[in-house]
């Protein structure tokens, strides 16, 4: 292959199929980001919808890790499992502790006095529902 011409070598079939198997090529394992779940409850008399509190964590978040640090930690709050003031977050492994600090400092939301705890840390979803939120299934979507 050393001897053909760049032109012979920009014809030939093993060249595109080196191109197109790299194109469908799967990321490794070893460069995917590590992801860890965080249960929080919230402590208060009133009981708050998916809404409110999604929003309240993504300003909580974003005022106490900025919006470089927000991307880095990979923040996603998981829709799926939010009931009875119980939500769970999932977030890059190396920013746990940060992001269970930003969730906590919630003093308030809708105008009303919180308490925020963090539950429990886990690196599997389901492994992370068994303690407390076993009775959350996924919804399922109406037809």
């Amino acid at each position: 292959m050393l001897m053909m011409g760049i032109k012979e070598l920009e014809s030939s079939k093993r060249l595109n199929t080196l191109y197109y198997n790299r194109s469908n090529m799967k990321l490794l394992p070893s460069l995917k980001q590590k992801k860890r779940y965080i249960l929080f409850e919230i402590l208060g008399s009133e009981k708050f919808s998916k809404k409110d509190v999604k929003d309240e964590v993504q300003v909580a978040l974003k005022d106490f890790l900025g919006v470089l640090g927000l991307s880095r930690s990979g923040v996603i709050f998981v829709n799926e499992k939010f009931k009875d003031n119980k939500f769970l977050l999932r977030c890059n492994h190396k920013h746990v502790d940060e992001v269970i600090s930003a969730i906590i400092l919630i003093k308030t939301i809708k105008n009303k006095k919180v308490n925020v705890k963090s539950v429990k840390v886990s690196g599997i979803l389901k492994k992370s529902l068994d303690e407390t939120l076993k009775s959350i299934k996924p919804i399922k979507k109406k037809k």
